[in-house]
Order: C-alpha cells, then sequence, then structure tokens
C-alpha cells in the first residue's frame, strides 16, 4: 500500500496480491484503526486495485499456481478479493471517510517484462534413470541429477503471478481463456477515476447503485408491526432487550430508558427530578421490579447502585468479556457501566436528562420510546449512522 501526498490531498493507493492465510492482507487495507490514520492524516481518496481471483474465469478455471487441481489457492484469493470489495463498500459508507475508488480487472495482467535469462532460483536437473513401474508395486521416485547450471529460457515477467514461458503466456492469454489487460490502460482508467471522470468501472460505486436500501413501503409495514406487538402483549410485561443483538450497551440503554419510563410514568416528568433525587427513586423502583430487574439480569445486564459500590449481577454478564481485566478500579468499573450496566449513578442521570433535553432540542418533541432513544444515542454520541439511504 502506498501513499502519496500533494499539498494537501493525499492518496492511498493498494494493489492486491497473494493473500496470507490468516487474511492479513485485509486487516492491513481496510481496518477501523487504518480508517482512522487515514482520517488523521487527511487522506482524501483511496484507490484499489483488486482482483477476480481466477483472471475473469469462473469454477472451470483450467490454471493454477503450479498446483493441482481444484486450486485452494485461487478460491481463496478469490474470497478474500470479495470480502475485500465488501469492506470498501462499507468504508465509502462511513463517515469522513475519504473516496474510494475499486477497479477489479477480470482478465491477467500483462506484462512487467519480457526477457531471456535465469528463472528464479531454479536449477536444471537431468536423469536418465528408468523407472520400472510394476503393478501393485511403490512408485519410487529419485535418482535425478542436479546440475549446476540454473535454468536459463525465455519468459513474460507477469509481476505477482511469476515468470511465463511464452507459450504459457500464450495459452494464458488466449480470447477463450484469460486474455489479458495491460498495466498502462489499468493506470488510464485509474487517473481517469482519481480526476473525477465517471468511467463505469468503479466497482464501489457500482455496487452503490445496486445495493437495496430501506424503503417507504417496509416503514409502514414497521409501524404496523409494531401496533400488533402492542396487540399481542395485552397486559403482558415484555422485556426491552433480550439481549442477542449486540453491543451489550444497546441493552443496557433499553434497561435504563425503561426504568427512567417505569420510575417516572414518562421522560418529561423525569426532567423535572433533580439527578441525586431520581437515582435514588430509581433505585427503589428497580429493587421492587421484580419483572424489570428479572428481565435485565436475564440478559447479562448487571445493575450499577447510586453508592457506586454495590453491585446486583447474575450468572450470565456481557460485561466485562472473559478474557478481559477483572480488577475492580474506578476506571474499569465506569468502562463496564458504559459498556453495559444499568448504571443508577447521579452521573448517569444527569447524562441522561442531557440527552433527552437534545433528543427535544433536534426533534421538536420528546422521546415515546427507548428503541427511538438509544437510536439517537447511537448517532449522537457513538457516531453510528447511515451515511447514505
Amino acid at each position: 500500500m502506498k501513499t502519496s501526498t500533494s499539498g494537501r490531498a493525499s492518496v492511498t493507493a493498494s494493489v492486491e496480491g497473494e493473500p496470507s492465510a490468516d487474511g492479513g492482507l485485509l486487516e492491513r487495507d481496510v481496518t477501523t484503526s487504518g480508517h482512522k490514520e487515514n482520517s488523521q492524516s487527511g487522506v482524501k481518496l483511496y484507490l484499489k486495485i483488486g482482483t477476480t481471483g481466477t483472471g475473469g474465469m469462473g469454477f472451470n478455471i483450467p490454471f493454477t499456481h503450479g498446483e493441482e487441481k481444484p486450486s485452494r489457492m485461487l478460491l481463496s484469493k478469490s474470497a478474500l478479493s470479495g470480502a475485500q470489495s465488501q469492506l470498501l463498500y462499507l468504508l465509502s459508507r462511513t463517515p469522513d471517510a475519504p473516496r474510494i475508488i475499486e477497479l477489479k480487472p477480470a482478465t491477467s495482467i500483462a506484462w512487467g517484462k519480457l526477457g531471456l535469462g535465469h528463472i528464479k532460483k531454479i536449477f536444471l536437473t537431468d536423469s536418465k534413470r528408468i523407472l520400472k513401474l510394476k503393478a501393485g508395486g511403490k512408485l519410487n521416485i529419485g535418482g535425478a541429477e542436479k546440475l549446476n547450471r540454473k535454468l536459463s529460457s525465455l519468459f513474460v515477467d507477469s509481476g505477482e503471478n511469476g515468470l511465463f514461458s511464452p507459450e504459457e503466456f500464450r495459452a494464458l492469454s488466449d480470447p477463450t481463456q484469460m486474455g489479458f489487460i495491460t498495466p498502462e490502460e489499468i493506470a488510464d482508467l485509474a487517473l481517469r477515476e482519481i480526476k473525477g471522470e465517471t468511467t463505469g468501472k468503479n466497482l464501489v460505486s457500482l455496487v452503490e447503485k445496486c445495493v437495496l436500501g430501506p424503503s417507504k413501503s417496509a416503514a409502514k409495514k414497521r409501524d404496523q408491526a409494531f401496533a400488533t406487538l402492542k396487540t399481542l402483549a395485552g397486559k403482558e410485561s415484555e422485556s426491552p432487550a433480550l439481549g442477542f443483538l449486540g453491543p451489550p450497551r444497546l441493552s443496557k440503554l433499553l434497561f435504563e430508558g425503561r426504568l427512567i419510563k417505569e420510575t417516572f410514568g414518562n421522560f418529561r416528568k423525569f426532567l423535572n427530578e433533580k439527578p441525586r433525587s431520581s437515582t435514588l427513586k430509581a433505585e427503589k423502583e428497580i429493587l421492587s421490579n421484580v419483572i424489570l430487574r428479572r428481565f435485565a439480569l436475564t440478559a447479562g445486564i448487571p445493575i450499577l447502585l447510586p453508592n457506586g459500590k454495590g453491585l446486583i449481577c447474575a450468572q450470565r454478564r456481557n460485561v466485562p468479556e472473559s478474557g478481559e481485566n477483572q480488577k475492580v478500579t474506578s476506571k474499569n468499573i465506569n468502562s463496564w457501566a458504559r459498556r453495559g450496566w444499568i448504571d443508577l449513578r447521579e452521573s448517569n442521570f444527569k447524562l441522561w436528562q442531557k440527552r433527552l433535553i437534545q433528543f427535544a432540542g433536534e426533534k421538536s418533541r420528546q422521546p415515546q420510546f427507548e428503541g427511538e432513544l438509544a437510536a439517537f444515542i447511537f448517532e449522537t454520541e457513538d457516531g453510528g449512522f447511515r451515511k447514505k439511504q
């Protein structure tokens, strides 16, 4: 991956190579930390020259990298290439991300060099021994002589795919097989895209045109679904979170929102309370409201009491995770409470009042449901929102 800088604008370019066994290629190029680094360094554009992994052919590709068919290496390369294209698409929908361009040649790319000379570190081998192939016997290969002379031949250097003999290249580049495109043609397309020209070859833009987004019809059915659920519930209590949709912070926010409504009747009345008295009333509610408390503990959400020193917790607990540092410190308690505990401390209730005031200011109304509040918090505090519809 290379980055070039001109004035304030910066371009990051990546050419797809062989995938590592652990998918390291993806981790190096497209990760959350990588996105942050690009944002901080002022990268304005990310250019990717990708691959189909098969030179544009299907599962019937007759070529490999020297191994037998079917080639696990080629299929792995194709799978990782597809995964990276998806990650680049997600990056294009991330706020503050650079402009994303991916060109994906569906053919072989040639050539880097035509030459005559030694082929890597391959030495000539010879043998005059004739093996006797006896039915039922074991194939005993051996006796070949490795000469102290390197293999020298005509070659076509195809870059990352290695060296081909002229006839290997003739077979590979035949129009009925992979064919080929030149690096210069790809570079020309890349430059045109960088300059803002629409070539119709940017895979990210093409995917954007093809994906299905939220619909007005679905929005109407969403309202109908909630009405049906309300009818089904009757007088039965329903848990604000089951815990299957993460992260645990979502469940924590939904339970805290429900607790506020159960304690004060609605969010507007909660705003008229002083944070200190509201925490004590919420504590009294959660200790007496057996149903809500059981729902929370069953979903793996502990309850941190107002003094910050008492915790109601069941066997199931989402935060902290089993592999985390379990040492009880003020820093860890604050982190755990933010990520997945019902937090009855005064500081958290001050935060909730601030959120409700902000919600009313932006939407000119008070929230009715915990879910819409959680979505608002994800958007305004956690930076989680749709960039495109």
